[in-house]
């Protein structure tokens, strides 16, 4: 039996549990009740549950696996009008309540691992799902009218929407859904809009409304690759669509489009048919390839399909190339016909010309390795031509290809005249005989001449430049020949001529004429006396036959009367002359070749100025190099001697005294002309002629001022150089420039004389601007000013776009008025309103018109809003940006409520950290700190984080405490709760003593089990076992719980 003071002890510990629990029940159940949503975390879930009321909630992924919830006005989240920020690792399981619910769930392309669950309630509820991506993905709608609305989101395993009892409608667009997702279109009255969806190829759609239209549920077509092949260069039709499926609508061929275009050809789609037309750009690829996508009846867009095309090689023969030759007439030439020609699919086989048209004026003969022999037949053709074809190594011929023979003459030898030469008896003459050969093909070689045949009263001697020497042997023979032959630079041999020789009487005897030399001045004229030192014959010389043979070079000569000569200098530089001539005798007898060699004495000559022009601008200056032209025939030009003879009308001139170049200042006037003279000497001091300078004065282009009238803001042209003029040229209408800018506005120069004037919308009044234009001979003006008169325009304000840097969590006053354009009536500061809100943090506009921003704390290393302001005129400006960038701080690490287990009176090691995450820093394992101790048990910190929970063994099935831990850098966490569920076990029952009074010998009934009892089971009476019997009675155990005690009296 237990004794009363353990009795006692667990009778009290079982009514302070059960008072623990209920007041445990009666906090969470006040908990609960004080939101309208609750939101917490569970083994990586977020789980969020609605209540009766109509709530409105947005679930967003802000950073990293943080997500925030967000209840609109009227709805909290735990009890919190705040948003709750959560870590969630695995996903979402969401239900709305039994209200009517506006559910929003953005992913912001959330990590792939989650599983989103996404339920709505009894009411009226509406779901609008974004950028999700997750392993699956469920939404289902409840009981109520629905509406559900999932975009742009993807997942990698089957995933399923369904509509509930209620008349739902769902759209559905750009969903990408893996293997083994169900659409089900629930059981009311319902609508679904698709829009480019993929499902995978498992898919499954079941449509439980047998009143729904059959078309309730679309899946989109299903394109199959195709393969096609075609000739080199050729063209094919491709019937992408023959093997395309739609398992729920019709396929749209008008909806065929081209997604990747072919490399080695082009494509294009029948825009009836669908059918796709391919081209072969006849290069070389074998291979080739082209995607596309078709919609069906509903708009839905298929995968992309591939179109495999080969190109299958026609063989092409090889394609011989015309050629042309030149052989001499009557010779013969080879020429290579094979290397230039070019291959086809095979090579060349070099061996295999044909001559497939034989030459008119010779023949060919075809040799090896490409080579042919063409033989003139030596007519007095000039040109041939011949055919040929080649094959290559498959035998594939080519096409004929003309060979073009140009027919050279051939060489021709020079031609020997005959001549006649006279020469007294027993005397010589020196004769020419080349002077009136012939040439050939070639030049005559004057020092080739051989005598083939000799004379027979005399002797021939061959000396140089075509001369011989016939001399006589005295004998009284009265003539003679030889002949003699030539040849040209080539070698080629004339045929022989004959030279006949008249043999003069003794008393005709030749007379003798001797070489003369003569000295004159340049430029001057002297007489020679040639017959002076000359041999008369007998009866002396015939002075009027004197002949000129060859004529002097540098001057010219007088036969006078008396047998001299009159040689007068041309002048030139020339130091030396010469001339020849023969003179008779009385007998009539022609001498010999006389040669008068003249020396020319220098003398100096003055230089040569010759006249100038030069070109100026109006009120420039120019250097003049008068010498370059100038010259003296002694080439002694004296640089230093310039010397200005008339000085110009319209400017001033100076002399460079080392270089003799002259510089001409002119004075600005409205001249167009000027001019001066002026002289120099050469290095012996002779001073050259009198030259002009005639001077061209360019006026510059006048710019004229202009004016312009434009409206604040806007733009204007003016036509610049309409009122400009070129007094020496052209207006270039493209030569303007601009010397000074506006200050209120921009230019642009359009190339046509006109600029663009545009206004930078300040509240000015006026402008100015310079620029210059150039003539046609590159003289620019001086800078014209337009003058731009700027009339009010009532315009909106301009509100420009500002940027602000906040920390993270903090708070930052922006001006964006700042840099604003102020409307005609200047801005109203109390009309900055946010147009789109900032998604990281808050924006409050103040009187001045600076917006507050305030970040929200997140991760986030910016965020951005649009506002507008109007103006006191009462228009709005654009809609205009402000882009804010948050500088991060060390956050503090995020400690997540943690569960664990035990058994009653048992020990459990509990990783807090484990769920745990710090943003920006490592934790520091060292620093948790438990901060509420637990109720029913201990909590010591153990290494590494991990927390030792020790339960005390009372009743209890619930306990927790709370802990911090901090970062490496100290910054310490929020406030977590480590939950601990206490899993009961069995105690024992406890028996209590009892007392009773039995009368002696009467049996008594004694209720054993009325004050015993169990903490956890009922008592089972049918269990009492006596273990110490009575020593002065007996006892009988009944079933219930009873025993019969009889004393034995």
């Amino acid at each position: 039996m237990t004794s009363d003071k353990n009795r006692k002890k667990l009778v009290n510990r079982k009514i302070v549990t059960t008072a623990r629990r209920l007041a445990l029940e009666k906090l969470h159940a006040r908990e609960l009740l004080a939101g309208d949503v609750t939101a917490a975390v569970t083994n990586g879930f977020l789980v969020v549950r609605g209540d009766d009321a109509a709530n409105e909630l947005t679930i967003e992924r802000i950073s990293g696996d943080k997500v925030r919830v967000t209840g609109a006005t009227g709805t909290t989240i735990n009890g919190l009008s705040q948003p709750a920020i959560l870590r969630v690792r695995k996903g979402y399981d969401i239900s709305t309540g039994g209200g009517d619910d506006r559910l929003t769930v953005i992913g912001l392309n959330a990590v792939g691992r989650y599983e989103i669950r996404m339920d709505l309630g009894a009411g009226n509820d509406v779901l609008v799902a974004n950028n999700l991506l997750a392993q699956r993905i469920h939404a289902g709608g409840g009981d109520g009218n629905d509406s559900l609305t999932i975009r742009n989101s993807r997942s990698r395993r089957g995933s399923g929407v369904g509509g509930g009892a209620g008349d739902d409608t769902m759209v559905l667009e750009n969903l990408r859904f893996g293997n083994g997702s169900c659409i089900d279109g629930g059981t009311g009255r319902n609508t679904v809009q698709q829009s480019n969806n993929r499902f995978g190829v498992r898919f499954t759609q079941i449509n439980t409304d047998p009143n729904a239209p059959s078309d309730l549920l679309n899946v989109a077509p299903v394109a199959n690759n195709d393969t096609v092949s075609l000739a080199v260069g050729g063209t094919t039709q491709i019937n992408v669509l023959s093997n395309d499926t739609d398992s729920t609508g019709a396929i749209d061929p008008k909806t065929v489009v081209i997604v990747t275009q072919p490399t080695a050809g082009t494509a294009s789609v029948n825009a009836t048919t669908g059918v796709i037309t391919y081209t072969h750009n006849g290069l070389s690829a074998r291979t080739d390839s082209l995607t596309y996508t078709v919609k069906d009846d509903k708009g839905l867009v298929s995968n992309v399909a591939t179109v495999s095309i080969s190109i299958t090689q026609t063989d092409t023969p090889p394609t011989s190339v015309a050629d042309s030759l030149s052989v001499i007439k009557g010779g013969a030439t080879t020429v290579n016909l094979a290397n230039n020609d070019t291959a086809g699919t095979a090579a060349i086989n070099r061996n295999s010309i044909v001559i497939s048209t034989q030459p008119t004026n010779g023949t060919v003969t075809v040799g090896t390795d490409g080579n042919v022999t063409y033989q003139h037949n030596n007519t007095s053709t000039t040109s041939d031509s011949f055919a040929y074809t080649i094959k290559d190594v498959n035998g594939l011929t080519s096409a004929a290809a003309t060979v073009s023979v140009t027919v050279t003459p051939a060489a021709t030898a020079p031609t020997a005249n005959p001549d006649s030469i006279s020469v007294a008896n027993g005397a010589s003459i020196v004769a020419n005989l080349a002077n009136n050969d012939t040439p050939g093909t070639a030049a005559i070689n004057r020092n080739s001449i051989v005598i083939t045949t000799q004379p027979t009263n005399g002797t021939v001697t061959v000396g140089t430049e075509g001369n011989v020497t016939y001399l006589h042997n005295g004998s009284t023979t009265t003539s003679d020949t030889f002949a003699y032959t030539i040849k040209d630079i080539n070698g080629l041999v004339s045929g022989a001529a004959i030279v006949s020789v008249t043999i003069a009487p003794v008393n005709s005897q030749a007379p003798v004429a001797a070489n003369d030399t003569a000295t004159v001045a340049e430029g001057s004229t002297t007489t020679i006396s040639i017959l002076s030192n000359d041999t008369a014959p007998t009866g002396g010389f015939d002075l009027s036959s004197i002949v000129f043979t060859d004529l002097p070079t540098q001057g010219t000569i007088v036969k006078n009367a008396d047998g001299s000569v009159a040689y007068t200098h041309s002048g030139n530089e020339s130091a030396s002359d010469s001339f020849k001539y023969t003179v008779k005798g009385t007998n009539g007898v022609v001498s010999n070749e006389a040669t008068v060699t003249i020396t020319i004495t220098r003398v100096n000559d003055a230089p040569v100025a010759n006249n100038d022009t030069a070109s100026v601008v109006e009120g420039g200056s120019v250097n003049i190099s008068v010498l370059s032209n100038d010259s003296d025939i002694e080439g002694n030009i004296d640089v230093t001697s310039v010397v200005i003879v008339n000085q110009p009308a319209h400017g001033t001139v100076g002399v460079d005294s080392q270089t003799g170049v002259v510089n001409y200042v002119h004075n600005g006037g409205p001249s167009t002309s000027d001019s001066f003279t002026y002289t120099f000497t050469d290095a012996q001091g002779t001073v050259s002629n009198v030259a002009t300078v005639s001077i061209t004065i360019q006026r510059k282009p006048i710019a004229n001022d202009d004016t312009l009238v434009v409206q604040r803001g806007g733009q204007s042209t003016v036509d610049a150089l309409a009122n400009d003029t070129a007094p020496s040229g052209t207006l270039s209408l493209a030569s303007v420039v601009i010397t000074k800018q506006a200050t209120h506005g921009s230019l642009s120069v359009l190339g046509n004389g006109q600029i663009q004037y545009l206004h930078d919308g300040s509240n000015t009044t006026s402008d100015t601007f310079d620029y210059t234009v150039t003539d046609s001979n590159g003289n620019v003006s001086l800078p014209g000013t337009v003058n731009v008169t700027i009339t009010p325009v009532n315009n909106p304000p301009v509100a420009q776009p500002d940027n602000a840097t906040v920390v993270e969590g903090q708070a930052v006053d922006i001006n964006v008025l700042a840099n604003d354009t102020i409307a005609f009536d200047g801005l109203d500061p109390t009309s900055v309103a946010i147009v789109t809100a900032p998604t990281r943090g808050t924006a409050v506009v103040l009187n001045s018109g600076a917006i507050r921003y305030t970040h929200s704390g997140s991760e986030t290393t910016s965020d951005f809003l649009i506002y507008t302001v109007r103006g006191n005129n009462g228009l709005v400006s654009q809609e205009t940006r402000v882009d804010i960038t948050i500088t991060p701080v060390n956050d503090g690490p995020m400690a997540v409520d943690d569960q664990a287990n035990v058994q009653e009176g048992g020990v459990v090691n509990i990783p807090v950290l484990a769920n745990d995450s710090d943003s920006d820093n490592a934790i520091d394992a060292s620093t948790v700190v438990i901060v509420n101790t637990p109720t029913h048990g201990t909590a010591v910190l153990g290494v590494g984080g991990v927390i030792e929970y020790t339960h005390d063994g009372s009743e209890s099935t619930a306990d927790s405490f709370t802990y911090r831990v901090s970062d490496v850098s100290g910054k310490a966490s929020n406030l977590a709760t480590v939950s601990i569920s206490i899993t009961p076990v069995n105690d024992p029952p406890v028996a209590v003593n009892d007392n009773a009074s039995i009368p002696s010998n009467i049996a008594a009934i004694v209720d054993l089990a009325a004050n015993d009892f169990d903490l956890d089971d009922g008592l089972d009476l049918a269990s009492i076992v006596i273990e110490n019997q009575p020593t002065s009675g007996t006892l009988t155990v009944q079933t219930d719980g009873k025993v019969s005690y009889v004393h034995d009296g």
